[in-house]
């Protein structure tokens, strides 16, 4: 076995020569590094000029104004114009920062508003505040109510349409979607929505129903609720003594489960009389059974 093993450590002329020349090179090499690391010096750099780099460079890409620039005057920041702005001291990158900030819905309220500039600091704010024509705080809902108050009802104010019956001309239930999209607030989107929504329950009984649309809400129904009335007699209503589960739960109000409740009472108990027999029969509470009534026919 031994021999076997010293066949791995013979070597001919040349290996060995060769062996020598490379543990030489590696000798070399590490003597050259230790000796490089100690006499070797790097050259300093000088601190104080990269510090002033740093420091010209932060003042050049500050989105924060100069505030040695601005030249305050009395402004009410929803109303100033672009010159005003310039006037004011900001550049145009910030006055068009600005404008897209109004365009996305903000509106400044009360003077603190101001301050949600990214490019306005703390000190450029302090030295605005006395100028910036807003309140210091919002006033309360009830004193704004005082203060604007109007002859017109707002359909959100109101728990039905009946208020706006005098001039209205769409008609919920028969309207097309161009008829609709004249409607204030209504666009391409809203109009098909309303349409589609109107197939599946059958018809409208009531405005308020549309808040039943995706990110639809008051504030908008008032926007075009003065125009706009709702036929009853054009609901379209289900026999509910007939369908089968599947065609019951076809509508928005009836959940597949329910539905198959409705089936399992008809057969065990008989027909449905009325709404007030859905709820004696544990079928429906009286919330949903407000809103089924207008789609159900009992015959």
């Amino acid at each position: 076995m031994f021999k076997k093993l010293q066949i791995f450590f013979e070597h001919n002329r040349a290996e060995r020569n060769g062996t020598i020349a490379f543990l030489i090179i590696v000798l070399i090499a590490l003597i050259g590094t230790i000796l490089f690391a100690e006499f070797y010096t790097p050259q300093q750099k000088n601190t104080s000029e990269i510090a002033a780099y740093i420091e010209t460079h932060k003042k050049q890409n500050s989105p924060n104004l100069d505030i040695a620039t601005l030249k305050p005057f009395e402004f009410d920041p929803n109303t100033l114009s672009d010159s005003g702005y310039a006037q004011l001291g900001l550049t145009d990158k910030e006055i068009r920062t600005l404008r897209n900030y109004q365009k996305a819905g903000a509106e400044f309220e009360v003077k603190l508003d101001f301050k949600k500039l990214f490019f306005i600091d703390s000190a450029e704010y302090n030295l605005l505040e006395p100028f910036i024509q807003l309140p210091d705080s919002v006033m309360p809902k009830s004193d704004r109510r005082e203060s604007n108050k109007s002859t017109k009802i707002k359909w959100s104010d109101t728990t039905s349409y009946k208020p706006f019956e005098e001039n209205l001309n769409v008609e919920l239930n028969s309207a097309d979607t161009n008829a609709l999209k004249a409607l204030n607030g209504i666009g391409s989107y809203y109009a098909r929505e309303i349409v589609k929504y109107r197939t599946d329950l059958g018809g409208y009984y009531d405005i308020g129903q549309l808040l039943e649309l995706w990110k639809m809400d008051p504030s908008k129904i008032d926007l075009f609720a003065d125009r706009v009335t709702v036929d009853r007699n054009l609901i379209k209503t289900i026999p509910i003594n007939q369908l089968t589960a599947q065609e019951l739960a076809r509508h928005p109000y009836i959940s597949l489960h329910l539905a198959s409740k409705i089936i399992y009472a008809r057969e065990a108990e008989g027909n449905f009389s009325d709404m007030t027999d859905m709820e004696n029969r544990k079928l429906v509470n009286a919330e949903l059974s407000s809103k089924l009534a207008p789609y159900l026919d009992f015959e």
